[in-house]
């Protein structure tokens, strides 16, 4: 609780359009997080500090986080959470917008459709393309606050 509570507290602190320890890229600021949680703590992290898991809708914005990643961390940390995840039924959706995936670019035999594998992460060591994984896994995350739809002060 206390680890919850000086994240919230350092990414409050605001900079410009962004939050500290977010950075801008078009109509979003992106926080790259390597505090190691599974998925369903990343997401709260992220909404304690007014944003989401990153929900990454194109190759631009997923080449610049890419590269955003490698210029912070080179390949220190090879999976990332993003705010993905499947239904039972398989489909997959952002967790913050609840829209489809739509054409995604899949790592090496992934979707594995594994039993209990139902969040996604960024693979950084393949340009970040995605694969399922279970969500339990601590892993690093990224966080996404759209301008657009929140107003920073």
């Amino acid at each position: 609780m206390i680890l919850l509570l000086v994240f919230t507290g350092l990414i409050l602190s605001v900079y410009g359009q962004c939050p500290n320890g977010y950075h801008r890229h078009e109509q979003s600021c992106y926080a790259i997080v390597t505090f190691k949680a599974n998925w369903f703590e990343a997401e709260t992290m992220c909404q304690a500090a007014g944003s989401h898991l990153a929900s990454i809708e194109t190759d631009a914005e997923r080449f610049y986080i890419n590269q955003y990643i490698d210029f912070l961390h080179g390949s220190t940390y090879k999976f990332h959470w993003i705010g993905a995840f499947n239904y039972i039924d398989g489909t997959y959706m952002w967790a913050g917008s609840q829209k489809g995936l739509g054409q995604i670019p899949w790592y090496t035999n992934e979707p594995s459709r594994r039993p209990g594998e139902h969040c996604l992460k960024m693979v950084q060591a393949s340009h970040s393309e995605f694969g399922d994984y279970e969500c339990d896994q601590p892993e690093a995350f990224v966080c996404e606050l759209e301008l657009n739809s929140t107003t920073v002060h």
